[in-house]
């Protein structure tokens, strides 16, 4: 049943949903990230194909509790098990960053923060990254556990991940990734330059693979710390085999053009190859002219020299790459469509109406100097564009088409790519993409652009570009704190209206102030020419610049906006009789929003100066504009700086009238507006015409808490030590509670409160209490309590009548600990305890005598007897014990409660075995040659310590390939036989174990005995192939220190290398002309414990041999 529930779960995981030639795997989906960790999740991938591209999307959004203030990395990495094993034989997990994002900060998303809710945002926020992981394709295979590294203090952010598997053929085929320095992406601390190379990136060698072909070095930093985070013009230079390939600097200088703008923080700021709410740039670095295949590389990252004023570090993530040879030698790639585009990424360069910008890339072996680009929307027509350039293998360019005609069906634009270098494209699955876009407003063709500079005007200045991207207007050189109108005047077209700000905080950004360094406040809006009203506004903070694209006709703007019927007038009216009006004689403002998006149509305060109001005002102080609007709901919200002339100032909107500061809804057209007032029907002045609740509900005076005695009173979730106290919700609430208990029989009460001890009301009607004594029969009640903001008590009720309830009896622990012991392995038993108990999970620690640190026996059911554990110290002295979790407190589905367990019971000590030491000796071997049958005979004597329990004995052909095994032959045996045998080079090696079971427990195997059938013995054979013989590695596992012995017959050069389980070399060592017998100790005592790989290269050879250091 198991097994066969395994199997459904695995399959449940396999989301793939196909879509003509591509396959989606869902990993996480919608996963809360709300403190710093790894938020693990498993995804079954495709097996047994390649694909031509792997796209990873990454969606951000807000946590259940709202997005966080701050900004946090947030890494992507794909978990890799490499077949290696540690010195404990578990598995080793690699590592490799597939994606790193910077989370932007999440105060307008973040309904805790006092910024909530502003600027467009809420908790509904969500944001795409997407990363192209077709490198990472052979290790993204079957089942495969994929870690969101959050690294934020902070509740968060959700995140959802998605691979998209695109059939077909690609660029290269990769075949392996390492990481080169540490695992994943790490940090590496910057203290100064020569530390930085030595300690920590420094020159590090990697062995190659013959059958690779193309090579590529992947390199990912970020900066940290103030000293580090904004250190602007550091650099980082690749060196290869003593060849500088490229480099680049770790600064990104753009993030006040940032896609998720604006931020509740310094978003704005320039950083170390990072922006808040943006992916962190990778650098590819192409490897391939400086690599041969099956030669080992030296790679070295330098950094530029600087010195840091505090805390300097950089999370960097390297990886370097294999591939066979491309694929094609003719291929152009269309890799992207910038725009038109609705992708997140691009969104501050879309929509758009002219100019298209595409990324192509050259995927296959030959220069790409030329290529036809044929682009248009789908149903319309399709226009042509010559590229010339010049783009070596994998290099990329952004491409900047011509005019597009918007004349299709549909709004999905296609482009395709063809005739690279006037010849046939060799693949053609990759030269065509679409995306869907949105279409640009249109416009009045005459307008009027506002302008209000802040105290840094000097920084600003606007363009209108047409399709051909040239300026028909430009206006700079403008003052601070200045309102600018300018009327524009354009063809019937396709434009693009651009602001720059050369300072990279736009018009208003919030940090300046909170600092005391005000840069003032300014805007940018367009407004009608006829009747001033505005019809588009920017946000101010709007960073770096905005690209605005639109198209204009010759024609009204209400009939452009669809809004002919909707000609409305604001009318404001000054009663005193002075005529003055309202901005000009009484600052009084007003502004006009629709409820449905928040969108401010209409604001007075940013039309009315001192300098132009009085052209407006008529004689009898009223003041009226017309504004053209869509069907909807909207709030006219007035003020007035002197109230006390409220009275004197009247407002009229599309029929509703009041005096200022009073506000209302207000109905255009068919729409309709919520009506406010009290929804509460248990309030006294409920509104069963209200449909948005305005906080005006009354209720009747409520009774005193202290008259009622708290009751509904039962305790649930009972165990040995615990209970929950349960009352009813009261219709008047008390201060807090106080529950007391005792044993029955006995005379003193346990006093506990439920609740703050403030004048808060309390509303909660449970408490847990712990401490409680096992299989005991207690009597509660309960009353409520009334205090003050002193917290002086001010009343309390009687108490309640008192209730019972009996914990559950201690859970026993295991009994009988017992241990078998080898010297590196022991088997652990236990038993249930008597009687009734039903045990459903129970834990062991196991710990060396004198030591605190911890080993854990396994959990699940039945777990707690013969178990076994492996990787114990010899002749050493240890100390275990158990806790037990007993069924009790079960809920609806069968499950027992997890806290009715055990303590951890007395310690049971052992002690583990002394090594193995009955290696056999004086090895022989006899080949008996006869007509029907060779026998090959192997014998050896006994150790000198005894016979041990039985043998291992391991024979290999090492002609054909083929292994035998043998492994219990009795202690008693000193010979054993191979029959039919045939001619062929063979070797033997054998093991004494001294336990019962396997070869835990048993001495290191002994050199290999060799023997040449067909000849004469192995090793005396002029004509033998094997020119390298009797290697041994001994003692072999060990501390770090072993000898390496072997052969040589004739002279010959031998190249030895040691390296660790990542391909770093240990050790190397370069003999020439060498002949006859070798012998060398190696120390590797100050390495980590695990496996190590021995290669011995002669003339015709390549020996590998394992080492396994504890």
């Amino acid at each position: 049943m198991k097994k066969t529930l395994l199997i459904l779960i695995l399959f449940s995981e396999l989301v793939l949903a196909q879509n003509n030639d591509t396959t989606f795997v869902q990993v996480h989906d919608h996963v809360d990230m709300t403190w710093y960790g790894h938020y693990k999740e498993w995804g079954v991938f495709p097996a047994g194909e390649t694909f031509r591209k792997v796209l990873m999307h990454l969606d951000l959004g807000c946590a259940s509790t709202g997005c966080s203030d701050w900004n946090y990395p947030i890494h992507i990495f794909l978990r890799h098990k490499n077949g290696l094993l540690d010195s404990n034989l578990n598995e080793l997990i690699e590592d490799f960053e597939l994606g790193r994002v910077i989370a932007p900060y999440g105060g307008y998303m973040n309904p805790q923060s006092s910024a909530y809710g502003t600027n467009g945002y809420d908790e509904n926020w969500s944001h795409r990254y997407i990363y192209d992981v077709t490198d990472f394709q052979h290790l993204l295979k079957d089942s495969i556990e994929i870690d969101a590294f959050y690294v934020g203090w902070a509740s968060g952010y959700s995140i959802s991940i998605s691979f998209e598997f695109i059939h077909g053929v690609p660029a290269r085929t990769p075949i392996s990734v390492r990481n080169v320095y540490k695992n994943g992406s790490a940090n590496y601390e910057y203290l100064n330059s020569n530390d930085f190379e030595i300690n920590q990136m420094p020159s590090t060698k990697l062995s190659t693979s013959q059958n690779a072909s193309n090579f590529k070095l992947q390199f990912v930093p970020t900066g940290n710390g103030q000293a580090g985070e904004f250190m602007p013009n550091i650099s980082y230079l690749v060196n290869v085999n003593n060849n500088n390939v490229g480099g680049d600097v770790i600064w990104k200088d753009d993030c006040g053009f940032n896609a998720v703008w604006p931020q509740a923080g310094t978003w704005i700021f320039e950083r170390a190859n990072w922006c808040p709410g943006e992916s962190v740039p990778i650098f590819n670095h192409e490897l391939t002219p400086y690599i041969t295949a099956g030669d080992s590389v030296s790679i070295d990252i330098n950094f530029s020299s600087f010195n840091p004023n505090g805390i300097a570090s950089y999370s960097c993530a390297v990886h370097f790459f294999e591939f066979n040879e491309p694929n094609f030698v003719l291929d152009a790639e269309v890799v992207d469509i910038i725009s038109p585009s609705l992708k997140d990424q691009y969104s501050r360069l879309n929509p758009i109406c002219s100019n298209p910008v595409i990324k192509i890339r050259n995927s296959g072996a030959q220069e790409l100097t030329s290529l036809t680009i044929k682009y248009g929307v789908e149903g319309g027509t399709m226009q042509s564009y010559e590229w010339n350039g010049s783009l070596l293998f994998m290099e990329e360019e952004d491409v900047s088409l011509g005019e597009i005609i918007f004349n299709g069906t549909s709004n999905k634009f296609n482009v395709i790519v063809s005739n690279p270098n006037s010849q046939e494209d060799e693949y053609y699955d990759n030269n065509l993409m679409s995306s869907y876009f949105e279409e640009v407003p249109v416009y009045e063709n005459t307008f009027v652009v506002n302008l209000k500079t802040n105290n840094y005007g000097f920084q600003n200045y606007w363009e209108i570009l047409d399709n051909n991207k040239e300026q028909v207007f430009v206006k700079d050189n403008f003052s601070n704190n200045t309102i600018y109108n300018d009327t524009i005047s354009l063809d019937s077209g396709c434009y693009s209206f651009n602001l720059y700000d050369s300072g990279g905080d736009g018009l208003d950004f919030w940090y300046w102030d909170a600092i005391g360094q005000s840069d003032g406040s300014g805007y940018i809006r367009l407004r009608r020419h006829n009747s001033n009203s505005i019809f588009k506004t920017f946000n101010e903070d709007f960073g770096s610049k905005i690209i605005h694209s639109f198209r204009t006709v010759n024609q009204n703007a209400s009939e452009v906006l669809g809004c002919t019927n909707n000609t409305v007038s604001m009318i404001t009216t000054d009663n005193y009789g002075g005529g003055w009006g309202w901005s000009f004689g009484y600052d009084a403002s007003w502004t006009i929003t629709d409820i449905n998006d928040s969108t401010n149509i209409f604001s007075s305060s940013s039309v009315y100066t001192e300098d132009d109001t009085e052209e407006n005002i008529s004689d009898n102080g009223v003041e009226s504009y017309d504004l053209c609007l869509l069907d909807g709901c909207y709030e006219v919200v007035t003020t007035n700086q002197f109230t006390s002339f409220d009275q004197n100032l009247i407002w009229e909107f599309a029929g509703v009238s009041n005096n200022v500061n009073v506000n209302s809804y207000v109905a255009i057209g068919s729409a309709s507006c919520p009506v406010l007032g009290c929804t509460d029907f248990e309030a006294t002045n409920y509104n069963s015409d209200a449909t948005d609740d305005d906080g005006s509900c009354n209720y009747p005076l409520e009774e005193n808490p202290c008259d009622i005695i708290p009751s509904g009173l039962f305790v649930n979730n009972v165990i040995h030590d615990r209970v929950i106290f349960n009352w009813s919700t009261p219709y008047s609430l008390p201060s807090y509670y106080m529950i007391r208990y005792r044993p029955v029989g006995t005379s003193t009460w346990t006093v506990v409160s439920a609740g703050s001890q403030n004048d808060v009301p309390f509303a909660g009607t449970s408490r847990t209490r712990y401490f409680m004594q096992p299989g005991t029969t207690y009597q509660w009640n309960i009353r409520a309590r009334v205090v003050d903001e002193n917290g002086a008590t001010v009343c309390q009720s009687p108490w309640s009548a008192s209730h019972h309830y009996t914990t559950l009896p201690a859970c026993a622990n295991l009994t009988d600990l017992s241990v078998n012991t080898e010297a590196n392995l022991v088997y652990f038993n236990a038993s249930n305890p008597s009687g009734e108990w039903d045990i459903w999970q129970a834990k062991g620690k196991i710990r060396e005598v004198g030591s605190n640190n911890y080993r854990y026996l396994a959990t699940t059911l039945d777990s707690y007897t013969n178990q076994i554990k492996y990787n114990f110290t010899p002749s050493t002295d240890y100390e275990w014990h158990t806790k037990a979790w007993c069924m009790g407190n079960v809920d609806e589905e069968g499950n027992s409660d997890s806290q009715y367990h055990s303590g951890w019971g007395e310690f049971s000590a052992f002690t583990t075995q002394d090594p193995c030491d009955k290696l056999p000796v004086n090895l022989s071997t006899q080949v008996i040659v006869q007509s029907i049958s060779n026998i090959l005979t192997m014998s050896w004597d006994t150790p000198l310590s005894g016979q041990p329990h039985h043998y291992f004995l391991e024979l290999n052909n090492e002609t054909s390939g083929q292994t035998w095994q043998w492994n219990n032959i009795p202690g008693s045996s000193n010979i054993r036989s191979k029959y039919n045998i045939t001619a062929g080079v063979y070797s033997w090696r054998i093991r004494g174990v001294c336990g019962e079971n396997g070869t835990s427990w048993a001495t290191p195997f002994t050199s290999y005995e060799h023997y040449t059938l067909g000849g004469d013995r192995f090793g005396n054979d002029s004509h033998s192939n094997s020119q390298l013989t009797n290697i041994s590695v001994y003692p072999n596992p060990s501390r770090g220190e072993f000898k390496i012995s072997f052969k040589l017959k004739s002279r010959q050069d031998v190249y030895l290398c040691i390296t660790n389980y990542l391909g770093e070399t240990m050790f190397t060592e370069e003999l020439k002309d060498q002949k006859g017998q070798y012998n060398k100790t190696i120390d590797l005592g100050n390495k980590a414990s695990g496996i190590y790989m021995l290669n011995i290269t002669t003339n015709n050879q390549n020996i590998k041999q394992k080492i396994v250091i504890n």
